[in-house]
């Protein structure tokens, strides 16, 4: 199951730089607006990543669950995956914004949550992996 958790995480992270690095040109205004089919096609991929790490991970961790929920650095990492959670469903709510109306022409309070929820992905994704590799490396 271990390695079914890493070939999803691997897979997810391809998705996610490639997101990543599209949002970067979106930011900087070399791409005026991101193709709505893409933008779609990659958050599910992503999503589905996410539910696959999700389940492989519960999967492992069921028969040993209630010790792991006594150990911080587990309910730290378990924090992260909450947070891209949540993300990720206020993510599908942005796209509409980033397909129709260039970065530049957003005003501060358009561009805030966009920026905010990058950075909570980040956040998230790096969190979660550190976190797991401090954790059981």
């Amino acid at each position: 199951m271990l390695a079914l958790h890493l070939t999803i995480l691997a897979c997810t992270a391809l998705v996610i730089l490639y997101t990543d690095h599209l949002g970067w040109k979106y930011f900087r205004g070399r791409e005026r607006t991101l193709s709505a089919t893409l933008v779609y096609r990659l958050h599910y991929a992503v999503w589905l990543g996410l539910l696959g790490m999700i389940a492989t991970g519960l999967t492992m961790a069921w028969p040993v669950l209630p010790i792991l929920l006594t150990l911080p650095l587990f309910i730290l990492k378990m924090s992260f995956v909450g947070v891209l959670f949540v993300n990720a469903i206020f993510i599908g709510f942005f796209v509409s914004t980033a397909t129709t109306t260039a970065f530049l022409d957003l005003t501060l309070k358009q561009k805030a949550p966009l920026l905010v929820s990058g950075a909570l992905s980040t956040i998230g994704w790096l969190g979660a992996v550190t976190s797991a590799f401090l954790f059981f490396g």
